[in-house]
């Protein structure tokens, strides 16, 4: 999901303020947000099983698995971040839109 005022020219700048709000619905906001639920699912999910899970690694495929999917799951959290701040950046304008984008990346 796209921040709604990403301007293409300085011309055709959205004014934020005067924009009606969208209707957010439970599954539109899950959706949007589904790598903060993947995430959590996957912190969970090694919480509970990561000391079986990561004493299994004389399988390379399943080593190879594992390596993939959590450097999938961190990718992806990455980029939404950053999709995040730079939403925030559009919003709150210079200079703090980028010292956030700046802090988001450094913290990744």
């Amino acid at each position: 999901m796209l921040c709604a005022a990403a301007p293409v020219h300085k011309s055709s700048r959205v004014d934020l303020e005067h924009m009606p709000p969208k209707a957010l619905t439970i599954t539109s906001f899950f959706r949007a947000e589904l790598p903060l639920w993947v995430s959590i699912a996957t912190a969970l999910l090694f919480l509970l099983f990561g000391s079986q899970w990561l004493s299994g690694f004389a399988n390379v495929a399943w080593l190879v698995l594992v390596f993939v999917w959590l450097f999938a799951t961190i990718l992806w959290s990455a980029f939404a971040v950053v999709r995040h701040a730079d939403c925030l950046a559009i919003r709150l304008g210079e200079p703090y839109g980028t010292l956030i984008l700046t802090f988001s990346v450094i913290s990744i």
